[in-house]
């Protein structure tokens, strides 16, 4: 990852003649913000199809829960309140569940907000697969910041879920899945972490 970094950031230095290939003046790729703005662009673009497919990934997962009258209904819920997913456990009577979706940074967990109805309120932190950067850091950055809320402002989680994209790839092989450990891949079910304010001074282990 390193040299792409060099590359894209002395780009004006290294291959000048690529710059005014694209009609960029080598002089305006750092000064001009060029660089930057380009950088910023893609972030912003990345972050959005990344927070499209983390809740395109829990509804397939909630959509095979309901095929399998594991749970009794759900429904997308993003532009509600500050919960991604409304899920009906059980019927008659009702039992309804909240599941808010994040990233692997733990950043935006403290705006997260279990509804009054919600009888479980979950967080499904979605590990987007960055190579260098071990799934165990992501998580106990996410643990530290939900018992901070936890402690600081009283709120309550029922269960905290895990979800490392590169799990049962090549890159990230599963040993809880003989014979499968590099190919399962989406199918891999998430970590859990139940009772979340019991567990807040213990490691958690992600494989």
């Amino acid at each position: 990852m390193q040299p792409t970094i060099n590359l894209l950031t002395n780009l004006d230095v290294l291959h000048p003649d690529v710059l005014l290939q694209h009609q960029i003046q080598p002089a305006d790729y750092k000064s001009g913000l060029v660089f930057r703005s380009a950088i910023e662009s893609i972030r912003g673009t990345f972050i959005a199809s990344s927070t499209a497919s983390r809740e395109g990934l829990v509804n397939g997962v909630l959509d095979s829960l309901l095929q399998q009258h594991w749970i009794a209904d759900y429904n997308q819920s993003s532009n509600v309140g500050r919960y991604d997913f409304t899920v009906a456990l059980e019927r008659n009577p009702d039992y309804f569940a909240a599941i808010e979706v994040k990233g692997g940074e733990g950043n935006s967990i403290n705006i997260s907000e279990r509804p009054l109805w919600a009888r479980e309120f979950g967080i499904w932190c979605h590990l987007d697969g960055a190579i260098v950067n071990q799934p165990a850091n992501g998580s106990h950055s996410i643990i530290n910041r939900v018992t901070n809320e936890l402690v600081r402002r009283q709120k309550l989680v029922d269960v905290v879920f895990f979800k490392d994209i590169l799990c049962g790839t090549a890159t990230r092989p599963c040993p809880k899945y003989p014979e499968r450990e590099s190919t399962i891949s989406f199918e891999t079910a998430p970590d859990v972490v139940h009772h979340i304010l019991a567990h807040w001074t213990m490691p958690v282990t992600i494989d």
